[in-house]
């Protein structure tokens, strides 16, 4: 594996190397990071999610049905009104389901996950 492959950038003098701490090899997977993060966790606990969607109603409706009944749902308009902020807390039960969820949110179109 190569310095650039650990996610090590030299400048172009290569004298002083810039670190992004991540590793490019690994990142098939996008959630590797999130999934070894959430396992230092004990669970079942309750999980908040963040999205960013489009301010219309399919896209709002589509984020909302993501989650139970149960889940505490926050939503707030940008400040143009064009995108819609919506954070839910909900008891998840493991590691597994939070990854899940977020597999169902990226098939939600101009979805951002936070």
């Amino acid at each position: 594996m190569t310095s650039s492959q650990r996610g090590i950038i030299t400048t172009n003098n290569d004298t002083k190397p810039f670190y992004a701490p991540f590793n490019i090899s690994s990142m098939s997977n996008t959630y590797d990071s999130l999934r070894i993060q959430l396992e230092l966790q004990e669970w079942p606990n309750v999980y908040l999610f963040k999205f960013i969607v489009p301010n219309n109603n399919e896209a709002i409706a589509k984020v909302s049905s993501l989650f139970d009944e149960s889940a505490d749902l926050t939503m707030h308009p940008s400040s143009k009104g064009t995108y819609m902020s919506v954070s839910a807390k909900e008891l998840m039960m493991d590691v597994d389901s939070i990854i899940s969820k977020y597999n169902s949110a990226s098939e939600i179109e101009g979805l951002v996950a936070l």
